[in-house]
């Protein structure tokens, strides 16, 4: 038995040196061919990864017009917390809405002392909704 798997190993080299070239030819070849596999592995692990991280992040938010009452906006987020799509839905008055966009702007004065100048809340209520998956979702009114 050790002498046939000798023999099979010194056939193998002496194989491999009598046609070099095709030999370094073909483990060159080898060498490519796992090498763009893992590259081809490696960015669509990368791709999913980034993917997954974008949709954690994105929010839809909906805003209503300063004339629609807040009964409306809570009856039409209502509707939205009762889809299968929907994670998460935010109410965010619009005294909520100036409190922290002032906060967010708390280092800019010009923009403190033009808020203060208008008679009116400038913002409107909204909803940020989270979804589970992104698709488009139709709410018929």
């Amino acid at each position: 038995m050790f002498v046939s798997t000798y023999r099979t190993f010194k056939f193998a080299w002496q194989s491999f040196f009598r046609n070099i070239w095709l030999s370094i030819a073909t483990v060159i070849i080898l060498v490519l061919t796992l090498f763009s596999i893992t590259i081809v592995a490696g960015v669509n692990v990368i791709a999913e990864k980034a993917i997954e991280s974008v949709q954690d992040k994105i929010d839809v938010s909906v805003y209503f017009k300063s004339n629609v009452e807040e009964k409306e906006i809570l009856n039409v987020r209502y509707r939205l917390e009762e889809l299968s799509q929907v994670k998460l839905v935010t109410y965010v008055s619009k005294e909520e809405a100036l409190e922290k966009f002032k906060a967010k702007h708390s280092d800019n004065p010009v923009i403190l002392e033009s808020l203060d100048q208008l008679e009116e809340n400038p913002l409107s209520a909204t909803l940020i909704v989270k979804l589970i998956q992104l698709m488009i979702i139709r709410l018929s009114c």
